[in-house]
């Protein structure tokens, strides 16, 4: 209970985005962040391979994907040896790809907007 209220504090006290997402991330369980990475990323192999007239939610899968593994690997951040390397480069990977699945996201967004309204 303690918990609950602490991260509804920290979300209600954040700032920039980052922290909004970040969280986000804490207060979701670990069912949910499981399944975000497992549907984001099967969903971008099933476009990939059968579905390409839809490639344009690939972005947005990608980003979903990342908040998961972003959110796990930011659980075990206190993990020692190998173990918390490989999850501090899941964690700063996790923060790559959503970075960049989030940017290509504004750019598709932004030239369909403008497309729309130029023609």
């Amino acid at each position: 209970m303690v918990e609950a209220e602490r991260a509804k504090t920290q979300l209600a006290d954040t700032r920039t985005l980052g922290d909004v997402i970040g969280a986000l991330a804490r207060r979701a369980s670990d069912g949910l962040l499981v399944a975000c990475v497992a549907v984001g990323v099967i969903t971008v192999i099933a476009i990939g391979l059968f579905v390409r007239p839809i490639w344009y939610l690939t972005p947005l899968m990608l980003a979903i994907a990342a908040f998961g593994g972003w959110g796990i690997a930011d659980r075990e951040r206190a993990a020692l040896g190998v173990r918390g390397v490989v999850f501090r480069v899941l964690r700063l990977a996790s923060a790559l790809v959503g970075g960049a699945a989030a940017a290509f996201l504004a750019i598709m967004l932004f030239v369909l907007f403008v497309g729309t309204l130029m023609s």
